[in-house]
């Protein structure tokens, strides 16, 4: 639950100011909500696509992909906005205020476009507001919110007039039954999400970072590190990265992880930085993980990997936003 303190608490989203207070180096952070004697270290593990879905086939995707050719931030803000006095209107809107989806082109059918989005907790609400809403006062129109990514596509898929978004992974998992829409990007070009694309930064402004935020504390740091090196600084781990539809680091961005925060944290235990490499498996105990529901499918895959691997280690994983991970 938020404020129950975890080992590491994950996130598809920067901390808030009123989450905690940053340090100067930019990424160690003071804790403001639950225990606020605790601090963080925020670890980037990987890169997302936020992807906006549709049923595949349905009319809404017919529409986005096929008359449209893709969808500008322009119009995912008409979309998803509860604004009234906005400085875009779509080329065909036939002014009664009621979203449509022949508001965009006279080839799409007349339906009302329904929205299925995350809840409020969530690090994909919160990235999606300030990047396409630009954080309008007014907010999002009323429609399905959930944390639970499943009942956002469940909302999708049995509703072909329906648009939604969640993470790359959620999208990869369900490629089957839901189709991305391409967005115009910082070039001009409508990009679809793909790992190629996500991890490129040719699909923005909708690729984002993803973290696990480790607890500064030497004892904990003895389990976490370990844990953290054999997901960012093993084969394994980067083939579950991929596994789980998400896109690995790059080097440079690797190297900044392990040889700049991890090494710096391990400075922190008994054994010091000397040991940094000198096990995969840390000390038997436990490691407790929670937050974005994002990221979950990463923790999930680390842990049941590292658990197998080393002897006595137990490594609980448990959803909830990324206002949980920040807890």
């Amino acid at each position: 639950a938020k404020g129950t303190p975890v080992d590491i608490g994950d996130m598809s989203r920067d901390w808030k100011g009123t989450e905690a207070d940053r340090r100067d180096d930019g990424f160690t952070m003071d804790c403001l909500a639950g225990d606020t004697s605790r601090s963080a270290r925020r670890i980037q593990v990987a890169i997302d696509g936020l992807s906006v879905v549709m049923k595949k086939g349905g009319a809404a995707d017919v529409c986005v992909n096929t008359h449209l050719g893709g969808l500008t931030v322009d119009q995912l803000h008409w979309m998803f906005t509860a604004e009234t006095d906005l400085a875009y209107n779509p080329s065909n809107d036939d002014g009664d205020a009621v979203k449509e989806w022949s508001d965009l082109s006279a080839d799409c059918g007349a339906a009302t476009i329904v929205l299925a989005y995350p809840d409020a907790d969530s690090g994909t609400y919160e990235y999606f507001y300030e990047t396409v809403l630009d954080e309008a006062e007014e907010g999002f129109r009323a429609g399905t919110q959930s944390a639970d990514d499943n009942v956002l596509v469940n909302a999708l898929t049995g509703d072909e007039t329906a648009i939604g978004y969640f993470g790359y992974a959620y999208y990869q998992e369900n490629m089957a039954t839901l189709a991305a829409a391409a967005v115009e990007n910082s070039d001009g070009n409508m990009v679809a999400p793909t790992s190629t694309t996500v991890g490129d930064g040719t699909y923005n402004p909708l690729s984002r970072p993803l973290f696990m935020n480790l607890l500064v504390d030497g004892a904990t740091l003895e389990n976490t590190i370990p844990f953290m090196l054999y997901g960012l600084d093993t084969d394994a781990g980067h083939e579950a990265v991929g596994e789980v539809g998400y896109v690995s680091l790059n080097d440079y961005q690797q190297h900044q992880m392990v040889f700049g925060r991890l090494a710096y944290l391990q400075g922190l235990t008994t054994e010091g930085n000397s040991a940094i490499f000198e096990d995969m498996c840390g000390a038997a105990g436990s490691i407790s993980i929670a937050g974005s529901s994002t990221v979950l499918p990463l923790a999930e895959a680390w842990a049941e990997d590292y658990q197998a691997a080393c002897d006595g280690i137990t490594i609980t994983v448990e959803s909830g936003g990324s206002g949980g991970g920040a807890g």
